[in-house]
């Protein structure tokens, strides 16, 4: 029998993970960092596409995510294959395609965060977390030496204290007009049903909504 993608990532993780990447001075990496924040289906994953495509600035691609547990080696890989940036102005749940598009890199986030699910978490993150979560982002940074641009629902619950750990964000908020990403969201739950993973989905939400519906997953 042969072995899943996620068997064979994880191998792979589990491999490249003690492999030395250090490119650049990071310490010293003090280009802008930007994070683009929104409600789902409010337009974020379109408006990363199209900074990834005509922006002067380092993002985390498909083939770069594959290396969640080293993202440098990743990125040097991707910078030294020179691979096109193609606009695909297209993203299933937010997934989208080919080697050069941008990808939200959760994987990434969860650890850096030391969350395990991509709701607010229970309590307030420690100091050390925030810092080495920042010196992850520099690391990768460092290996890109441009701006920076991010785009995920993991790090909403920390904007505080990554704007404080790294004065060189810039926050990008998307606000799309209330009815429309209602029925937007609304739509997108329709198909998760349809497809049969509903009960299994969840998104950014707040603990206290989580608390009050504890088995409806909007």
């Amino acid at each position: 029998m042969g072995h899943s993608d996620d068997e064979i990532l994880r191998a792979l993780n589990d491999a490249v993970g003690a492999v030395p990447s250090e490119i650049g001075d990071w310490a010293a990496f003090d280009k802008p960092v930007m994070f683009i924040c929104g409600a789902p289906r409010s337009g974020t994953t379109l408006l990363y596409q199209l900074l990834a495509y005509v922006g002067e600035v380092g993002y985390v691609n498909n083939l770069i995510a594959r290396f969640y547990a080293n993202p440098p080696l990743g990125a040097w890989l991707s910078e030294q294959a020179q691979i096109d940036r193609v606009f695909l102005p297209k993203s299933v749940y937010g997934r989208t395609f080919g080697a050069s598009s941008p990808h939200e890199f959760g994987r990434f986030w969860l650890d850096a965060f030391g969350l395990h699910a991509i709701g607010q978490p229970d309590s307030a993150p420690e100091p050390e977390t925030i810092a080495s979560a920042a010196a992850k982002i520099a690391r990768l940074g460092a290996v890109f030496n441009r701006p920076m641009v991010f785009k995920s629902f993991d790090y909403l619950w920390f904007i505080d204290e990554l704007a404080a750990t790294l004065p060189s964000t810039k926050w990008i908020h998307i606000v799309r007009e209330r009815e429309s990403n209602i029925g937007s969201l609304t739509t997108l739950y329709e198909n998760r049903v349809t497809d049969g993973v509903a009960p299994t989905w969840t998104s950014a939400t707040l603990r206290a909504t989580r608390e009050a519906h504890a088995h409806d997953p909007l």
